[in-house]
């Protein structure tokens, strides 16, 4: 797929510098143009790179989507586990509590204007679905991402702690220690 990306770039790159080292003083027709470069082949190449603009701005969380579809079923469950968060983990914990608000009916819509830094930067463009609701999609794979570095996690559990809490204080390190 990249042999193909890159060709259509240079097609539409050619095309570009073609016409901006057209002479000012000759007249521009399409047929003069496409007696230059290939009509067909340009337009497929336009067709690509719409494709991969695509891909780029929505695919993974359409991926996602298309892999997970009983997310929804078992998300709603798991958000009721009692996660905790290191520190500037915040908006986290204020999505999940969100969504926990739109389950229970207490919330209707979510406002545009709730935090989204925890949605990973490849899925910023695909964060809102059609009707302008935050996609919780994002906020699985946010969720999956910070249990898997430390940021959240479960304080009971012992698979799931919180880093800081597996290392010893200095207190306790000198009563190990000792």
């Amino acid at each position: 797929m990249r042999k193909r990306q890159k060709r259509a770039i240079d097609v539409v790159l050619e095309t570009t510098d073609l016409l901006l080292e057209w002479p000012e003083e000759r007249a521009f027709s399409k047929a003069e143009l496409w007696q230059q470069i290939a009509e067909r082949t340009f337009r497929g190449s336009l067709a690509d790179l719409r494709t991969f603009k695509w891909l780029e701005e929505r695919g993974y969380g359409d991926v996602f989507l298309v892999r997970y579809p009983s997310l929804r079923k078992y998300f709603a469950v798991f958000l009721h586990l009692p996660f905790a968060a290191e520190q500037g983990n915040d908006s986290l914990l204020y999505a999940i509590d969100i969504i926990r608000q739109l389950d229970a009916g207490t919330l209707k819509r979510v406002s545009p204007t709730v935090p989204t830094g925890f949605v990973p930067r490849e899925l910023q463009r695909a964060l809102k679905d059609q009707t302008g609701q935050i996609n919780e999609t994002d906020l699985a794979l946010a969720i999956k991402d910070a249990l898997r570095s430390g940021d959240l996690y479960l304080p009971k559990s012992k698979q799931h702690v919180s880093f800081w809490e597996l290392t010893f204080s200095e207190p306790r390190w000198q009563t190990e220690q000792g």
